[in-house]
């Protein structure tokens, strides 16, 4: 089937340019290579089926139109495209975006010396198996046409991996995106790693960018390039401190962002860190909005309302949704004529919506409450692009304007906000870049956060002398502490008691999970915490605390947001400093404790801790000791070889028991060597969680520990693992013997409490390929 699509594809050159060549891709409307023993078996399986609700269409009709991008590196390409969801329910005979499943289309061909391995979880973490997508289609009755639904979708399916000398074509099946969706491919081989990066636009979405033909806005005389940084920041200093309402008599939310790059490399590590371009106001965007307004659902497409600078409203719109229509962090980009070394320069103003509020100053009656104070959200947005790979360097210039918790400025709408007055330019280039590459320019200006949303009258409160004092006495005590590199970090998470003893509430109550944390650099340079390594959707104090305002009760909600700012870890943490202070993260369900990654950052300097901590009342101390005692010493057999290894490894058990008996079950199918900390923060990092699961046995005992892997705002294949340590230890490291497999029917099936289902996925490759 997959040989088809591939030679059912004409390419045509166009053109020709300094060797390079401009290629044009067909699918023709009839493909003759379609494998005769496939489609005999489908034809026949959908006779007796009888073809009900399922209609694929016969290969050789596959309909033409498929936008494909190719990309090359060395001995290598790849093409890629996104069908419409039209041409995709023709493809696979079922209407997958009813599911919310997007197909991609994937071909590389390896001209090299080494074979490829395709990771599809670097294209979509949460990408649906063959089996589970096919599932959502099944019937009740008829088992003949489940059985064609399996066949055609795993026909269809991207198999790994690519041969020397050969192709590999097929779809990955992703969770559905509109507008535009990065694809990211990742291939590995005995010799290197292969990053490509495809900026694709999904047919049929109406984004509010679409309005403005960018590359037509400004003539050449137009165009201000400046010759060195220096100049570049004076120009970022001159620029208005604000946008303004579209006849531009007054001013609105500060100007505090601006982005400098490629438009590809921009726009594809905010799509990477989930970032969304925003629809237009349409009838589709108005009654998606209006469902998820009064059902308190996530739109990440949700529209936003125009601001206006260079005369026109902003040229484009971004948001990162969050669990409701209600709390997202938008922003708005302006096309700008600068441009520096040949990069462009986009301007633009970012905050962070907590609540909706009812408005005569609003088109609609609504809009949305910001939070006050917007240099988080610009703090946000620079530590969410640290990670996306793309990020070389920041700065920050003067040109908003300082305004005072005191003497706030306020936007179009009346809402007050306070800033130090900055904004930061961030630098990007194609990835990959590491965060220990990035470069701070610490001859321009550091933004410190020094703005805080509390009068200092108040840090010599009853109420924050008191919260300080049970900081002393329940949480620092208990903090598990790490140093490395000149710096200590120490952290705690907190239970509903000691919140309330602190905070003077319970996040738990709202699903926000608080950390306390404390960091001392001993070490010569300035470094800041990334709250987004902590957790990429942490909320900020003020969001804590207005979902936790009381009505009618304007003293007492001011109270809480000024003990929560206060409250609030804020560096950056200056050489020889200590800053202590909590992060407000989201709350999962787990019975033992979480997996904590700390990252700090630097110029051009990076460290990073792994915690797992345990929660209230959990031993997660006597956990570890329980396995640093599992085996006595002569019972251990310690290797330093790899071919030693390889020969005991293969000596481990085949398969877990069912029970405390002979009765086999699933494959021991993973092996894992390291400590038992780093093991549990990297299954944390890829968002596995500690649940309970079903028993399992091995070396006589049920699993040493277990997880099930959560999606935090997009369902995840529930994948299960089990982890039993075994008596080898390789240069000086564990070796653990573990189990995963998913549920037959994955995120398409009830499950019992344990998150299990009755049937095994019968593919238990597919969960040790993930």
């Amino acid at each position: 089937m997959v040989a088809a699509v591939i030679s059912g594809i004409e390419r045509k050159r166009l053109l020709t340019i300094d060797g390079g060549e401009i290629l044009l891709y067909v699918i023709h409307p009839y493909l003759r290579s379609w494998p005769s023993a496939s489609s005999c078996f489908i034809a026949c399986m959908l006779m007796l089926a009888g073809c009900a609700g399922f209609n694929p269409i016969p290969l050789e009709q596959l309909p033409a139109g498929l936008s494909i991008e190719a990309q090359s590196h060395d001995d290598l390409k790849v093409n890629v495209a996104i069908p419409s969801n039209k041409d995709a329910e023709a493809i696979y005979g079922v209407n997958l975006a009813a599911k919310q499943i997007q197909p991609v289309w994937l071909e590389v061909s390896n001209q090299g010396q080494h074979p490829l391995w395709f990771l599809p979880s670097g294209l979509d973490q949460d990408y649906y198996s063959p089996g589970e997508s096919a599932f959502a289609f099944h019937s009740k009755s008829n088992d003949v046409l489940n059985d064609a639904i399996d066949q055609h979708f795993r026909e269809l399916q991207f198999n790994n991996l690519i041969a020397p000398g050969t192709s590999q074509a097929g779809f990955v099946l992703t969770n559905m995106e509109d507008g535009v969706k990065v694809v990211d491919i990742d291939l590995l081989s005995h010799e290197a790693v292969y990053r490509l990066t495809f900026f694709q636009k999904v047919p049929g979405f109406k984004g509010d960018y679409q309005h403005v033909d960018l590359d037509s806005l400004y003539s050449p005389q137009e165009m201000i390039e400046p010759e060195d940084e220096q100049s570049l920041r004076s120009l970022l200093e001159s620029l208005p401190c604000c946008a303004a309402n579209g006849k531009g008599k007054a001013t609105g939310d500060p100007l505090n962002i601006v982005l400098v790059g490629d438009r590809t490399d921009i726009f594809t590590a905010l799509l990477r860190r989930n970032w969304h371009a925003t629809e237009r106001l349409w009838l589709r965007s108005l009654a998606r909005t209006a469902t998820s307004f009064f059902g308190g659902s996530r739109y990440r497409y949700s529209p936003v309302s125009p601001l206006y600078l260079y005369s026109r409203k902003q040229d484009i719109s971004l948001q990162k949704s969050r669990a409701s229509i209600h709390e997202r962090n938008h922003m708005r980009l302006w096309f700008s004529p600068l441009r520096f070394r040949g990069k462009e320069v986009w301007v633009g103003q970012i905050s962070r919506d907590i609540g909706v509020k009812f408005t005569l100053k609003s088109q609609t009656i609504s809009t949305h409450k910001i939070d006050p104070d917007v240099d988080d959200a610009r703090a946000a947005l620079v530590e969410d692009l640290v990670y996306s790979q793309s990020l070389t360097g920041y700065g920050a210039v003067e040109g908003v304007g300082n305004a005072t918790f005191s003497n706030p400025r306020v936007n179009l709408v009346g809402d007050p906000y306070y800033t130090d007055g900055l904004r930061v330019a961030l630098f990007f280039e194609s990835r990959p870049h590491s965060i220990a590459d990035i470069h701070v320019f610490e001859d321009w200006i550091v933004p410190r956060r020094s703005v805080r949303g509390y009068s200092e009258d108040y840090l010599g409160s009853a109420e924050y002398q008191s919260a300080l004092d049970r900081i002393d006495t329940l949480l620092r005590p208990k903090a598990k502490t790490q140093a490395s590199a000149g710096v200590s970090v120490s952290a705690v998470l907190t239970s509903s008691e000691e919140n309330t003893a602190v905070l003077g509430i319970d996040p738990l109550e709202k699903g926000v999970q608080a950390v306390w944390l404390e960091v001392t650099n001993n070490t010569e340079r300035q470094i800041g915490l990334m709250k987004t390594g902590v957790d990429p959707d942490y909320f900020s104090s003020l969001e804590l605390a207005y979902a936790n305002h009381k009505p009618f009760s304007n003293k007492e909600n001011a109270l809480l947001d000024q003990h929560l700012q206060a409250m609030d870890f804020r560096g950056p943490i200056l050489p020889g400093a200590t800053v202590s202070g909590f992060v407000f993260i989201n709350a999962t369900q787990q019975t033992q404790g979480r997996a904590l990654d700390i990252d700090l950052v630097g110029n051009r300097w990076a460290q990073s801790f792994s915690f797992m901590l345990p929660l209230s009342g959990m031993p997660i101390d006597n956990f570890r000791k329980e396995m640093e005692t599992l085996y006595a010493e002569r019972e251990l057999t310690f290797i330093e070889d790899e071919a030693v290894l390889h020969d005991a490894l293969q000596q481990l058990p085949c398969c877990v028991s069912l029970e405390k008996g002979d009765l086999q079950g699933e494959p021991l199918n993973i092996v894992l060597i390291g400590d038992f900390d780093d093991i549990t923060t990297g299954f944390g990092r890829r968002g596995y969680r500690n649940t309970p699961t079903q028993d399992r046995y091995a070396y006589g005992r049920r699993q040493d520990s277990e997880g099930v892997r959560q999606g935090q705002w997009v369902a995840s294949q529930p994948h299960t693992i089990r982890l039993w340590q075994t008596p080898l230890v390789y240069r000086g490291k564990s070796v653990w013997l573990a189990q995963t497999s998913n549920r037959k029917g994955g995120r398409f099936v009830q499950t019992d409490l344990t998150g299990e289902a009755k049937s095994l996925d019968p593919d238990v490759d597919e969960a040790r390929r993930n």
